[in-house]
């Protein structure tokens, strides 16, 4: 099983270090998260006024997400449900085109009845499938609350600390602040302390 990574020294974290004030919203699970972009993710994030934080480490390395393999992805979810991490649950999809940023966006829903209402203001369909949804368990072992649309990188942040000796996860999306999207990471929280941590403003 190959696993993508890439190598990133030196990252930045914005906020404060404690783990307790992590957004319960938090795409990252109980990690921490970090960017190589951190203007872009002030801007973002809206969070102006915060303290930021330069972690650095000559080894650091990431599982590169954004290249994960079919078939490791389908590994990852078979892990996840046989840790009682995920559920397999039909799902309702919502598809629409969206003129201001002129691409294709889809919402998941458990209930076929929201994902209905949802599709008639959109004047769409509603497409059912199987999918994942978090268990008990995996909001617990992240401390944080999953979206269907977050339950994957959740999964991924866990399986990564459990099954791998990497850093963390890499999420190298484009820089494109008018599309809200910068490439961003998250350390694990066992990892943290191999990193040299200072305050950079």
């Amino acid at each position: 099983m190959k696993i993508p990574t890439l190598f990133k020294n030196i990252v930045f974290h914005i906020g404060t270090m404690q783990p307790q004030n992590k957004k319960l919203e938090s795409f990252e699970g109980g990690g921490l998260s970090v960017s190589t972009e951190p203007s872009a993710w002030e801007k973002i994030a809206q969070l102006g006024g915060l303290p930021w934080w330069e972690l650095t480490k000559p080894t650091g390395q990431f599982l590169n997400a954004l290249k994960i393999s079919t078939l490791l992805q389908e590994q990852i979810q078979e892990w996840g449900v046989e840790q009682h991490y995920l559920e397999i649950s039909p799902l309702y999809r919502v598809t629409w085109w969206d003129d201001e940023w002129g691409t294709d966006f889809s919402q998941l829903f458990l209930s076929p009845v929201e994902a209905a209402l949802e599709a008639k203001y959109y004047d769409t369909e509603v497409q059912e499938e199987l999918g994942f949804i978090s268990t008990p368990l995996l909001e617990v072992r992240t401390g944080v609350k999953c979206s269907l649309s977050e339950v994957g990188d959740h999964l991924l942040t866990i399986w990564a600390e459990e099954e791998t000796d990497l850093d963390g996860i890499w999420w190298n999306e484009k820089l494109d602040v008018s599309f809200l999207s910068a490439p961003r990471g998250v350390i694990l929280p066992t990892k943290l302390k191999e990193w040299k941590v200072e305050l950079f403003r």
